[in-house]
């Protein structure tokens, strides 16, 4: 009998609301929606709720005011549209937590079969530790949370914290976050072997670990003449930085890059040797580290939020135990001095990134659980 392929139906669209922050410059979530969105499959439909501080206005004591314009929002949209799924992309924070709440309550309310994905990309311990040890807190915390059909994080240790705080268990999926292949296209698995530049790519934080790196690279730069460091990124403590270096006298050999995207990042990427981002941020897992695996850069990074969850030692490079100029140092310099060792990193490196956690994969993997919270019925 021959095979009739036009016999069998469509998938039925699901359609997914999806929950973001308005920031003009991106940021980690940011990016991760809108790459989401344009690598997900033709079933999955995504529509964007932008939430958060308007640009037309920057004072603090608007904040109350946005959060009630949001809810309002959220509201009309709930009696004018039907979702199947809805994710709200949230951060273990206590600002955060307290707006997600207010939207969680909302459609708990009123969109009681839609199936609601929560997603925390971004983790405080002291936030989790404070839940932990106030009864009244982890009563509120698991109220909110209690009509989540999926809770997505990423790090394992994360998973276990919310299980001990009294999460089902069975609700909590680890997920990676994911790099704009499209971005990366270009990037090459055979690099020179050679470290002649260091390239940190974040935003500059003081928790970021930029100055301890800066301190690793004077001593460093008296010890390679050729070596230099390109820091990428935007922040608060910029201008520190940048006297700090004049004021050591690096200017020759440190170059600030300021903020950069699409193929400014690219280059930034293709051109180093070596990616160092010694952060004790309350990280969830860089999209920055994503893209130097991406570029088969090797690793000097630390073991903040799920960073060990993606980066393991030795095979994607060097793990710091704690921050200081001295360890950065060592790990750099086991890298300066080892061509074969940052061979074998850059291909494990690129390997894993383009098989695990590109996009379209990662997508690809978030649309079918989209597919099957819906599937399960009513929860």
């Amino acid at each position: 009998m021959e095979y009739d392929s036009s016999s069998i139906a469509p998938a039925p669209k699901v359609n997914v609301l999806m929950f973001a922050r308005i920031d003009e410059r991106g940021g980690g979530v940011i990016n991760f929606v809108e790459t989401l969105k344009c690598n997900l499959p033709d079933d999955i439909y995504v529509r964007h709720f932008r939430i958060g501080r308007r640009t037309m206005v920057g004072a603090r004591w608007f904040r109350p005011a946005f959060l009630i314009y949001d809810v309002i929002g959220l509201v009309c949209l709930l009696a004018r549209s039907k979702f199947d799924v809805a994710q709200i992309n949230a951060s273990l924070d206590q600002k955060s937590l307290i707006r997600d709440a207010a939207f969680l309550l909302v459609m708990n309310a009123l969109a009681r079969k839609m199936r609601l994905v929560v997603f925390f990309h971004g983790w405080e311990d002291q936030t989790a530790k404070g839940i932990g040890t106030r009864i009244w807190c982890r009563k509120v915390f698991l109220y909110v949370l209690r009509k989540a059909t999926r809770i997505l994080v990423l790090a394992s240790r994360f998973k276990e914290e919310l299980i001990r705080l009294g999460i089902d268990e069975d609700k909590v999926d680890v997920y990676t976050t994911m790099f704009d292949g499209n971005l990366c296209i270009r990037m090459r698995n055979i690099r020179k072997t050679s470290v002649e530049t260091i390239l940190f790519l974040s935003r500059l934080i003081k928790e970021k670990g930029v100055l301890e790196l800066l301190e690793a690279f004077k001593k460093l730069s008296q010890i390679y003449p050729k070596l230099q460091l390109v820091i990428a990124g935007d922040g608060a403590i910029r201008k520190d930085l940048e006297q700090w270096v004049v004021a050591n006298q690096l200017t020759p050999r440190v170059h600030f890059a300021g903020f950069v995207s699409g193929e400014d990042k690219a280059d930034q990427l293709y051109n180093a040797d070596l990616f160092v981002l010694p952060t004790y941020y309350g990280e969830g897992c860089p999209v920055a580290l994503l893209e130097a695996m991406a570029a088969a850069l090797p690793l000097v990074t630390t073991r903040a939020g799920g960073i060990p969850d993606v980066v393991q030692e030795p095979e994607n490079g060097i793990l710091l135990d704690e921050v200081n100029e001295n360890s950065i140092m060592t790990a750099v310099r086991r890298f300066i001095e080892s061509p074969d060792l940052v061979r074998e990193v850059s291909k494990n490196n690129y390997d894993k990134a383009w098989s695990q956690l590109e996009a379209s994969i990662v997508s690809r993997k978030l649309a079918a659980l989209y597919r099957d919270i819906v599937r399960a019925g009513v929860v």
